[in-house]
């Protein structure tokens, strides 16, 4: 019994004898000249019908089976290695795999000594590009087409493959094996005439005996014929006779569908979906949702690269250009008073971490406690304890701490008051000097002033650098000072050579995600503005976005988007390969995993995309670990590698063994490491992505998908992706390609919709704040991208537009949003101040919502 799904969905237990089973596995065996001397690699899964042939059609003759290791049984790096190290002769599989292996092949080098000389490929479509991909890269390999249906008995049809005629929608589906009978029928059972559609039956030794325990169903399939009496199995297919005697598939009965009133077959439109010569693999499924009716959405995977193309100039230019920004600012820098500025930061906090460890007392006397005692002792918060140990790391590594083997620290040798004093005014005058930010240096003296309560949790670190919303912190962080300044301008320059330099019919395309301030935007978008360039500023906070909105008002070609790059892109509509440059600025840090991070903006962009990012590297990095890490740590839980390393930041070798996990190439870092401004750890990284792909617009598929169809059948949706999604066995798997379908927003529901003017006024307050078309009633505030830091400025217009709201505070307001985060709640707390206030709710506390920067 062999259970499978068929075209319904619903699996069903095929009964088949040995006898039919064995007639179909003798036949290929002595059709294909199967031996003892073969080797078949059994790729397919035990409950699928393929493996019957794996299992029984080698040892029926004394060949070897080669079975994958499960945990790699879908690699086709793997399937490479087992053809080549195993010498295996047959391979089996859906055209899928076939073309994965081909895929795998491609990024190789040439070998001249492959065994593969039999490809038997079937229970899917077949690309008419697909065979000659195979036999240009694996020379005198026979490729057979079989098919049929588990009902007979795995297979009952051949065609080997030989010329492919690319103007034809499919491979021929071919002749009955030995013993079997394909027919077209038409609804009477009588044979359809040449080139006339009919629907499929097979007849002979290898239909199954019908559906375990399914009676009803085993009479609706399986019939006998009234005029020969021959058994057969009502295969729900569509094929034609060919002239020579052939069949040809057309697809599934209930593939048929309707577009527009015209009948169309998937099949014919996926086969001009994979014409475009760059074109590896595609697929075409139905999208019912949309508005506008019923319409096709093709999704297709490019083709890869035959070997190294030629080096593109254009990026070769702007990684100059980087570079030489980076080398015009060093050239303006002291090394020797930079070297001593940051060597004073670095002394300055590590005099404030030794005054707040021993005014703590828990090195009082000899006592050596660990890094869990010394949190406890100053009340770190679980998030701040992270800090807490690398502090007690940091002060060991400069013999200020003794680390002792069994864990425990003692020892502390503190720094006087005097001394304390004394290094502030040194940083302040070196500053001074050099030109870092003034900014900046308050910031940490700032912290460092609130240092136990911050480490205590008593003082928030946003309340703390951001009071009132205001973000002139944030602007000292990560756009006004030496450290930063250098690498916005490498960026800047980088990124006006690939515009001016970029051709083809689409704009180019950049995505800058986690935005924030706009350090980087506002020395770039300047630049970028005579390009022509369609810039999309993304951030996961609402606030920054607004931010954004007010002060690139007079560049209105810049596109605004709420972006969180922990979440699937997917879902905040944004497809894959649709930018040719992403831009980060000292924000992967901030992603709880920065190698998914990565992985997820490499699916952006587009086959030779640029990675652009901005990132601290020097992990122990003193003036930070008092200060703005304690902004840092305020986000999600790191799940990477710092989850077991007690880091805060990647390293440069680890950012660069990042890259290479995701096929990086053409990766440039600056400053280089003999660079004064090296030591500030801050570094700019500009990489390739995917450029062993193709890249082929939209467009352009879509101009060649009409040269071979009529309008009416052509895809309205269009998707590049990186690789189709496969099911277990290997097929195309259209269910979650449905997945990947654009959705519009489904309409407001009546019953949210506001019930009052206060009500009314706060939703359209919301809808502003957020840049959201319409907030109903029941909205969480947090969801919709909002913060504390937009509760700030909420409150703020709060009392210039509603009267209830004159004498509000901001941290009243927060609290209350923290509990009933919606326009009803806020309205019923405006109305109780005015007299009885609403009933408490009764939901739990949700958490603070955190600004990530």
């Amino acid at each position: 019994v062999i259970y499978t799904s068929g075209s319904t969905g619903t699996p069903k237990g095929v009964m088949i004898s040995h006898r039919a089973a064995l007639n179909t596995v003798e036949d290929v065996n002595r059709r294909f000249a199967v031996t003892e001397h073969d080797r078949v690699l059994g790729i397919a899964g035990l409950g699928f019908d393929l493996s019957v042939y794996d299992l029984f059609g080698p040892l029926a003759v004394g060949a070897t089976l080669v079975l994958p290791r499960a945990d790699r049984r879908g690699d086709p790096s793997h399937w490479a290695e087992l053809v080549r190290d195993f010498g295996v002769t047959v391979w089996n599989s859906v055209p899928g795999q076939l073309h994965m292996l081909c895929d795998w092949l491609r990024s190789e080098s040439p070998t001249d000594d492959g065994t593969l000389r039999l490809a038997l490929i079937s229970g899917d479509w077949i690309p008419v590009s697909l065979p000659d991909q195979a036999r240009g890269l694996l020379p005198g390999l026979e490729i057979v087409s079989l098919g049929g249906a588990t009902e007979g008995s795995i297979w009952s049809i051949a065609h080997p493959i030989g010329e492919v005629d690319t103007a034809r929608p499919s491979i021929p589906y071919g002749r009955p094996l030995t013993n079997q009978t394909f027919a077209v029928l038409d609804r009477h059972l009588r044979p359809r005439p040449e080139w006339v559609p009919g629907e499929l039956y097979i007849g002979g030794a290898g239909v199954a005996l019908g559906y375990f325990g399914d009676a009803e169903r085993t009479a609706e399939r399986f019939l006998t014929h009234p005029l020969t009496g021959e058994r057969l199995y009502r295969t729900g297919d569509l094929g034609r006779y060919l002239p020579d005697g052939t069949i040809e598939f057309l697809g599934r009965e209930d593939a048929q569908i309707k577009i527009r009133g015209y009948r169309v077959e998937l099949a014919e439109v996926e086969a001009a979906v994979q014409a475009h010569p760059a074109v590896a693999a595609g697929a075409v499924v139905v999208d019912d949702s949309a508005a506008g009716g019923r319409r096709l959405a093709a999704f297709v995977e490019t083709a890869r690269k035959d070997g190294e193309g030629p080096a593109v100039t254009s990026r070769a230019q702007a990684r100059e250009a980087a570079a030489d920004a980076v080398r015009e600012a060093s050239a303006a820098v002291d090394p020797a008073r930079l070297t001593d500025f940051l060597t004073a930061l670095d002394e300055m906090a590590v005099a404030e971490m030794t005054g707040v460890l021993a005014a703590s007392g828990v090195f009082d006397g000899s006592a050596a406690p660990t890094a869990e005692d010394v949190g406890t002792a100053l009340r770190a918060t679980p998030r701040h304890r992270h800090i807490v140990r690398r502090w007690l790391r940091a002060l060991a590594a400069r013999d200020r701490l003794t680390h002792r083997d069994d864990d425990t620290y003692t020892g502390l040798v503190p720094v006087s008051a005097a001394e304390a004093a004394r290094r502030r005014r040194l940083a302040a005058d070196l500053e001074h000097e050099i030109g870092w930010s003034t900014e900046l240096l308050t910031v940490m003296r700032t912290c460092a002033d609130r240092l136990p309560e911050l480490v205590s949790g008593e003082v928030g670190i946003r309340d703390l650098l951001f009071p009132g919303a205001a973000t002139e912190a944030a602007d000292a962080a990560y756009r006004d000072n030496l450290a930063i300044r250098h690498l916005n301008r490498a960026v800047v320059a980088a990124l006006r050579e690939i515009a001016a330099n970029h051709t083809g019919e689409e704009r180019l395309r950049v995505l800058e995600v986690g935005g924030g301030v706009g350090g980087t935007t506002g020395e770039l978008v300047p630049v970028l503005a005579e390009y022509g360039v369609d810039y999309l500023f993304t951030d996961a906070s609402a606030f920054f976005l607004n931010e954004a909105r007010e002060r690139f008002a007079d560049h209105p070609w810049v596109r605004y988007q709420r972006f969180d790059v922990d979440e699937d892109p997917r879902a905040q509509h944004l497809p894959p390969n649709t930018f040719d440059v992403v831009v980060c600025a000292n924000t992967l840090h901030a992603a709880a995993d920065a190698d998914a991070a990565v992985g997820r903006l490499r699916e952006l962009l587009v086959p030779g995309g640029q990675l652009v990012f901005v990132e601290n590297t020097r992990d122990e990095n003193l003036p930070l670990l008092v200060s703005m890490e304690f902004l840092e740590v305020a986000g999600r839980a790191w799940t990477d590698v710092r989850e077991h390393t007690g880091q805060s930041f990647l390293t440069h070798t680890q950012w660069r063994e990042l890259l290479d996990r995701h096929a990086a190439t053409e990766v440039t870092s600056l400053p280089d490491a003999r660079d004064a401004l090296a030591r500030t750890g801050q570094e700019l990284f500009i990489a390739t992505m995917k450029d062993d792909r193709h890249h082929v617009p939209v467009g352009e598929l879509a101009r060649t998908a009409a040269t071979r169809l009529p309008e009416y059948m052509l895809p309205s949706v269009w998707q590049v992706v990186d690789t189709l999604p496969r099911t277990a066995n290997g097929k195309t798997d259209r269910a979650r390609l449905r997945s990947w379908l654009p959705r519009e927003s489904a309409p407001v529901v009546v019953d949210e919709r506001p019930r009052d003017e206060l009500e009314s006024d706060l939703a359209e307050l919301w809808a502003e704040l957020l840049a959201v078309e319409e907030v109903t009633r029941n909205d969480d505030f947090f969801d919709l991208g909002g913060d504390s830091l937009l509760v700030a400025r909420m409150v703020g217009r709060l009392r210039e537009r509603v009267a209830q709201a004159a004498d509000l505070e901001w941290e009243v307001v927060l609290r209350h949003m923290l509990r009933r985060p919606t326009v009803a709640g806020l309205a019923g707390f405006l109305r109780g101040l005015a007299g009885a206030e609403d009933a408490p709710a009764t939901t739990a506390v949700r958490t603070d919502p955190v600004i990530h920067l």
